[in-house]
């Protein structure tokens, strides 16, 4: 697999799409529409070298099919929403206001 996988780019939209309504750093539109996009990006294009990876490791999931790099790309869709601010947070209060 090369290039973006559209299917995972799009489940991994609507993930971050849901999990974006529950998070309280993101409080206006834009820093939403980034969120969302970023995040639908990021399973887009990482899905398929996660999936790759993911089967090397486990041959048993080779016989997945299609459904690994959907799953694959809603985890990454839904996990960067949340998990971006907190990095965020974290080189914020590790080096400053200024970081």
């Amino acid at each position: 697999m090369n290039g973006l996988d559209l299917d995972a780019m799009i489940v991994g939209l609507m993930a971050a799409s849901f999990s974006t309504f529950w998070l309280d750093t993101v409080n206006n539109i834009p820093k939403a529409a980034a969120a969302i996009l970023f995040s639908a990006m990021l399973a887009g294009v990482a899905a398929p070298v996660v999936t790759v990876y993911v089967t090397g490791e486990f041959p048993g999931l080779v016989n997945a099919g299609n459904a690994l790099p959907l799953l694959v790309g809603a985890l990454i869709g839904s996990t960067v929403t949340w998990g971006f601010p907190l990095v965020i947070n974290y080189c914020r209060n590790k080096w400053g206001q200024n970081a």
